[in-house]
């Protein structure tokens, strides 16, 4: 077998070298990122709190994997946030995240007048024990015979003033048969000792043994609509709570 010349075997071994030089080179500076990053969704601007998320607000910057926690909005899931809003307001450049998004509405939003309003437990005719925060109830009307007098009242000479709620009201509504209000987030269904009522401990699933009685409901309604919740119970209706 004929040996091979001194300097061919120089050349083979700078050869090698260098590729092994350039491969590590490489991989340090590039093909190590593209493996070990996600692309993730980031604020491109300041989103203020409520502000619905339009995708000109957003962007996408490669970050590496061991650095991205639970609940960080990737690049490819980025249509599952447009359209809602943040609990809070974003700064620019922050990584989004799901837990930052209000997918419930549970965070009133100022800008439109909601606010939380608690319904008292003596406007409420009925509601599902089952009920839970996070739902979403319709409020129809229960009429009781105190609504029938001040109707005949407001037919005679010194009758008093009937709100524009109620004489704007649709007939249905004012019998019951449509709901005066849909799809009202319940930010809290509690006790009578302010506690949450809560599903049983053994199953999260299980609604048909709550952990108490519910006594209390706080919802997220704008004021007109609380308003007119205040004025059909001034007007002798009681509230029949229903949920999906």
């Amino acid at each position: 077998m004929k040996k091979m010349k001194p300097w061919v075997k120089m050349t083979i071994g700078f050869t090698i070298m260098f590729a092994v030089i350039g491969f590590v080179v490489a991989w340090d500076l590039f093909i190590k990122d593209e493996i070990d990053s996600v692309e993730v969704v980031v604020a491109a601007k300041d989103i203020p709190l409520k502000e619905t998320i339009t995708k000109d607000m957003l962007g996408v910057e490669k970050r590496n994997k061991g650095t991205v926690v639970k609940g960080t909005v990737l690049a490819k899931d980025m249509n599952k946030i447009i359209g809602q809003s943040p609990k809070s307001s974003i700064l620019s450049n922050s990584i989004m995240s799901t837990e930052e998004i209000d997918y419930d509405n549970l965070v009133p939003n100022p800008d439109k007048g909601e606010a939380i309003r608690p319904i008292p437990q003596e406007w409420i005719y009925a509601k599902p024990g089952s009920l839970r925060r996070k739902d979403r109830i319709d409020i129809y009307l229960w009429p009781i015979e105190q609504k029938n007098e001040l109707v005949k009242k407001a037919k005679g000479k010194n009758a008093p003033v009937v709100s524009p709620v109620l004489s704007e009201m649709d007939p249905d509504t004012k019998d019951g048969k449509k709901a005066l209000l849909q799809n009202v987030p319940v930010l809290y269904a509690k006790d009578n000792s302010n506690k949450e009522v809560v599903n049983t401990e053994g199953n999260p699933e299980d609604r048909l043994n709550g952990s108490a009685i519910i006594s209390e409901l706080e919802v997220n309604l704008n004021q007109d609509d609380f308003d007119s919740l205040i004025q059909v119970a001034k007007a002798g209706y009681k509230l029949y709570i229903t949920y999906n």
